[in-house]
């Protein structure tokens, strides 16, 4: 259903003294995708980078949402909860082929 928006997701870095995450968006390119196949199945169509402003150990936490509003433009909003004064990095793309 569109407009759509989804609740934040918390996901945590990976590596020791990483600075950057980031957040890729994909989408099926085709009517039943599989989600173990991923570089056949979906296209990425989008991503966010989230810069922490300083190095983080691994397993800091981030969260990510996506939305998508009536002209189906998506936004992926990516924040670092320890800053929530901080707004979000945001990223739009134009979907394509809605229904």
């Amino acid at each position: 259903m569109i407009p759509a928006s989804s609740v934040y997701e918390k996901s945590y870095t990976l590596h020791e003294h990483q600075r950057n995450s980031y957040f890729s968006v994909h989408e099926a390119i085709k009517t039943n995708p599989d989600r173990n196949k991923p570089s056949s199945d979906y296209v990425e169509i989008m991503s966010v980078e989230l810069d922490r402003e300083a190095e983080v150990p691994v397993g800091t936490p981030s969260e990510t949402r996506l939305c998508i509003d009536s002209n189906g433009i998506l936004t992926v909003e990516a924040r670092d909860p320890a800053k929530p004064d901080k707004p979000p990095i945001t990223n739009h793309v134009k979907l394509k082929k809605l229904s």
